[in-house]
């Protein structure tokens, strides 16, 4: 009896020391779910309208999570976790992707379903988030960073985002970085697809850099999560993900 009593506490003691990741996936409840409150209600309903636009136009399902913190969990672990109760994009397509922002932890990763993994390759992810999505997160313009990635991942699969404004980088003392972000985009968005001959759906790009150089800065402005209101959204679909992607931090 008191061996078992010792066995018992020593359990407890082990789940109290090492608790169990215990993140919970949310409810897809709309194309930008947003638990930190980290973009204005007004952004999110005109991100979330454009995307349930741009499904409606050209196929793929784009989506963004965003949660406070992973809560000891790997941004890939949980990414894996949400897109397989989620399962965005078209049964037998499989073409979702998920943004998924980690506030706390300071982590972004685009999750890429099976089906778009030859037009949105990992090293291209890589990319994207790198020159396009941090640049624009370490200014703290999270509205921003979130924006230029959904255009620049929606480029690449052969469509594009309307009716939303698009940022720029604020002027500061440490642009440096950001002003390499764009020379990144502008080599690879304009310049690579010509020498390297890759495939592509969609344009080469120039209307979404004609918007990043010249178009009004979208702040982060963290005013509630809000709600919905461009109508059209009905969940996923039934698509597949096999882990491709890739994940950043700044």
């Amino acid at each position: 009896m008191l061996s078992r009593t010792f066995l018992l506490l020593n359990f407890l003691l082990l789940i109290w020391v090492n608790p169990a990741y215990a993140l919970d996936v949310p409810k897809l409840t709309s194309p930008v779910v947003d638990l930190a409150n980290a973009i204005s209600a007004t952004d999110k309903t005109k991100i979330s309208a454009s995307l349930v636009q741009f499904q409606k136009q050209y196929g793929p399902q784009l989506q963004v999570l965003i949660v406070p913190s992973l809560e000891g969990e790997s941004i890939e672990g949980f990414s894996i976790k949400v897109v397989d109760k989620w399962q965005l994009g078209q049964k037998g397509k499989d073409d979702g992707v998920l943004l998924l922002v980690a506030i706390q932890d300071r982590q972004v990763r685009i999750e890429v379903g099976r089906g778009l993994e030859g037009d949105l390759p990992d090293a291209l992810a890589g990319r994207i988030i790198r020159a396009g999505i941090l640049p624009f997160f370490k200014q703290g313009q999270t509205s921003a960073g979130i924006l230029v990635g959904l255009n620049m991942i929606a480029e690449s699969i052969g469509g594009k985002l309307e009716n939303i404004p698009q940022p720029r980088l604020r002027k500061t003392q440490r642009s440096k970085e950001g002003n390499l972000g764009f020379i990144l985009f502008i080599i690879f968005f304009l310049i690579g697809p010509s020498l390297f001959g890759r495939r592509r759906r969609g344009g080469i790009g120039s209307a979404l850099l004609s918007g990043l150089l010249l178009g009004g800065m979208m702040g982060s402005g963290r005013g509630g999560s809000g709600g919905f209101g461009g109508g059209g959204f009905s969940g996923g679909g039934g698509g597949g993900f096999s882990g491709g992607g890739a994940s950043g931090s700044w």
